[in-house]
């Protein structure tokens, strides 16, 4: 006997008295459920005005906590573009990297009003050369990498002043000593991230289905020197299951350096997950894999406030879910710790940033709408939906957000591109 089970009485009757018995509880139940619906009747009739026996609400119409409302977005015409990132310059202001209708990188500048609205204050001249797969982050510049025509991967750095003009740090040679760094391996897909003032990493996918990491330090005249680069081959390619896109996420330092997490989707859906530690010399070394148990069909991951990492996943199904994973300070261990379960209408794209100490994703349903969801990692490990927007027609594809929540009423700033391909920037408030 299982000494945790409670006691109870049983008694065992014989089968060939089972269909009685079954037969005999659902006659019964019958007739207890039509007295009792006939005197909730009889109330009813007697009570109008009573409140016994009203059906409860329905917990899809309970009001969720968190109120998330559009509050602007951009009027101004501009000219059409085929990508455009954001990334958040200070207080109220934004700078977008765009790639323009002809293949050239330019930047934007923008500010974003006390009333949510969004105006143009200062554009970059276009660059020379074919640049796709634009990233952004901020150093002690604002730093660009993309993809040159050559499939070459590219850095530029750029001074952005507070009203919002732009210049261009460097110069456009691919001479490291004028601004601008180059890699010799082709790259596929390129993102970019921060560790400090100084020291940033792209990690890249490759036409082979390889990874590349690469550790460059921003020097003084605003050059850039490749410090260290780390090539790893995906666990799949051997099968032809190559890596077909990648996130980098900046985790908690600690005493031995900065730390990193990426975020791998396959060709055939696996997410994988790795830690890298990056020493202040720039070398690379890389810590613990893990695999998600589900096939995906696209992903955004970031760090929340408690260091955890946080992807969100659209499932071979079409549906959101959030994932929370321990990522263990030596770089040795990666562990699942909890989900949100799948969640939400289908959708076709998403992307995650954490907001305070929350979550947000922003998504584009499969008509073609967007809206935004909050979310919260509660101490009981469980992430669950506290409030979400109402669905806007925008049009705007894909749709992206800016990392870092702006100072003011409007803190959360989406960015995509219409179908026309017009930039789309739109503010929002929790």
């Amino acid at each position: 006997m299982n000494k945790l089970s409670s006691p109870s009485l049983s008694w065992k009757r014989p089968r060939s008295m089972d269909g009685l018995i079954g037969q005999y509880e659902v006659e019964q139940r019958q007739i207890f459920k039509s007295s009792g619906n006939a005197l909730l009747g009889g109330y009813q009739q007697l009570m109008p005005q009573s409140a016994w026996g009203r059906q409860a609400p329905s917990l899809a119409h309970i009001p969720l906590p968190v109120n998330i409302a559009q509050m602007g977005e951009n009027v101004e015409p501009l000219e059409h573009v085929y990508e455009c990132v954001s990334i958040k310059q200070r207080g109220r202001q934004v700078i977008t990297a765009v790639g323009t209708t002809d293949h050239r990188l330019k930047l934007l500048s923008w500010r974003v009003n006390a009333d949510g609205a969004v105006v143009p204050t200062g554009v970059s001249s276009p660059q020379a050369g074919r640049a796709a797969q634009i990233a952004i982050a901020r150093a002690r510049k604002f730093v660009t990498a993309f993809r040159t025509a050559t499939r070459q991967l590219q850095l530029v750095s750029w001074d952005v002043s507070n009203t919002g003009a732009i210049y261009r740090a460097g110069a456009s040679s691919v001479s490291p000593a004028k601004g601008i760094g180059a890699a010799s391996d082709t790259v596929d897909k390129v993102k970019l991230i921060a560790l400090n003032d100084t020291l940033l990493v792209t990690t890249c996918t490759t036409p082979s289905g390889q990874i590349k990491l690469s550790s460059w330090r921003l020097n003084e005249d605003d050059s850039f020197t490749c410090l260290s680069d780390y090539t790893a081959l995906s666990d799949y390619t051997a099968m032809g299951d190559l890596a077909r896109e990648i996130v980098p996420i900046v985790l908690p330092a600690t005493s031995t350096g900065a730390r990193l997490a990426t975020a791998l989707r396959t060709r055939s859906g696996q997410l994988k997950l790795q830690l890298w530690q990056v020493a202040t010399t720039g070398e690379i070394s890389c810590g613990a894999v893990e695999i998600a148990e589900e096939k995906i069909s696209r992903f955004d991951a970031v760090a929340d406030a408690d260091g955890r990492l946080i992807t969100a996943v659209r499932t071979l199904g079409g549906r959101l879910k959030l994932i929370a994973w321990h990522c263990a300070a030596d770089g040795q261990i990666i562990q699942r710790l909890f989900d949100s379960g799948v969640r939400g209408e289908r959708i076709r794209k998403h992307t995650l940033m954490r907001h305070a100490s929350q979550m947000v994703t922003a998504v584009q349903l499969t008509t073609g709408q967007c809206k935004l969801i909050a979310w919260t990692i509660s101490a009981a490990r469980s992430i669950a939906k506290i409030g979400e927007s109402p669905v806007q027609s925008v049009g705007s594809v894909p749709i992206g957000l800016c990392q870092e929540a702006l100072d003011g009423n409007a803190p959360l700033l989406t960015s995509g591109l219409t179908a026309d391909g017009a930039i789309k920037l739109m503010t929002w408030r929790t």
